[in-house]
């Protein structure tokens, strides 16, 4: 009998070894966005769809108030960040801070007093950072930019940002955001990938 309660409490004790090292394995990701003002953002569900595929490693998609609760100072502070990556325990943590859903006009060509070009653009910037849970620190922190091209205006004489031949049409909008933020999600997802291929996963 001793034996038999010896034995089952070595299996208990590995089980309970085993499922905290999986745990602490995990991949958080923490996306929040910045709101566009001319289509609802879907973001945060594209990106997660692309999660979804992943076997290799957990991944927790959405801290959800944990991390988006507080001033704006509070949810980027590191330690804090890291503490409550500890609390969830994973192994990474990829932040992803979407600071602007925008559209954006810019000058491609130009001939002086002659001839003027415009393009616009729809464009999704912000930030991400990789940070190690257990070391405590960022191995990676970058830029994110991702952009499409919606409509081009050659201008004669005048050099116009406000040619109403630039404006797009709001169902055009809806179209071009949307197929931009399937194309950030799916270049925040290869970051991610990244990640999941490298050392830090036996890839």
């Amino acid at each position: 009998m001793f034996i038999l309660k010896k034995i089952a409490a070595i299996v208990i004790m590995i089980l309970l070894t085993g499922f905290t090292a999986g745990a602490a394995d995990g991949i958080i990701v923490n996306l929040s966005t910045a709101s566009c003002p001319y289509a609802d953002s879907h973001l945060k569900d594209k990106l997660d769809t692309y999660l979804s595929t992943v076997e290799k490693v957990p991944i927790i998609s959405d801290s959800g108030a944990a991390f988006m609760s507080g001033t704006k100072a509070a949810r980027v502070d590191f330690s804090l960040l890291v503490e409550r990556g500890k609390q969830l325990q994973g192994r990474f943590l990829v932040d992803i801070m979407i600071d602007r859903i925008d559209l954006e006009k810019r000058k491609l060509t130009v001939i002086p007093l002659l001839m003027y070009r415009y393009r616009v653009y729809g464009i999704v910037s912000g930030t991400l950072r990789i940070i190690d849970i257990v070391k405590n620190r960022v191995v990676k922190m970058e830029k994110v930019y991702f952009d499409l091209k919606a409509s081009d205006q050659w201008q004669l004489v005048d050099d116009e940002t406000n040619d109403p031949a630039l404006s797009i049409p709001p169902d055009d909008k809806l179209i071009l955001f949307d197929r931009l933020e399937e194309k950030a999600a799916a270049g925040l997802f290869e970051e991610i990938n990244k990640l999941i291929r490298g050392n830090h996963f036996g890839g």
